[in-house]
């Protein structure tokens, strides 16, 4: 099981790269709507959409880096138990 803290480290780096893309992409979205003249409804609406999913998009972009950084320290202290072990 040891062996897969990497993969899982990178996997989540990825994942929060993803996330991260999406975030910029939904920003420059919200932010062509906020400079266009259109004030309708089906614009409103779908700024607060937006506006939502980057709430969400940030909430997971924390979530994973969050466990990111708890299995780079666990991965750090196998390595360290097992040198130790080893000496």
């Amino acid at each position: 099981m040891t062996h897969d803290l990497p993969a899982k480290v990178t996997d989540q780096r990825a994942q929060i790269d993803s996330l991260e893309q999406m975030l910029m992409q939904r920003e420059v979205e919200r932010e062509a709507y906020l400079g266009s003249d259109s004030n309708n409804a089906y614009s409103k609406q779908m700024l607060e959409k937006q506006s939502a999913e980057l709430v969400n998009l940030r909430q997971k972009t924390e979530e994973y880096s969050s466990r990111e950084q708890r299995c780079e320290k666990a991965w750090t202290d196998l390595i360290k138990e097992n040198e130790f072990n080893c000496q």
